[in-house]
């Protein structure tokens, strides 16, 4: 009992972390309708089991329409793109 007594400062702030990334992919996937990758129930299922955090950041990294490991690094404006090429 007394090594969890000495632990619980750093446990409190990463489980709080934790289940406040889990609420946020949860709420995440119940009001999008597309998925980049599988299906609502399949996020949902890889969400809660594998809630110490590898679930949420799967679904972040691989799930999230329009999301992902690369979106929004390099901008796309083709209009930009276009004028500035010279075609």
């Amino acid at each position: 009992m007394e090594k969890i007594k000495e632990f619980l400062p750093f446990l409190i702030p990463l489980v709080i972390v934790q289940f406040g990334l889990l609420a946020y992919t949860i709420r995440h996937i119940l009001t999008h309708d597309s998925y980049r990758r599988g299906s609502r129930g399949l996020w949902l299922f890889v969400s809660l089991v594998g809630m110490q955090f590898w679930g949420p950041i799967l679904y972040f990294a691989l799930g999230k329409a329009g999301g992902g490991i690369n979106a929004g690094i390099i901008p796309c404006n083709k209009t930009f793109w276009h004028a500035h090429r010279g075609g």
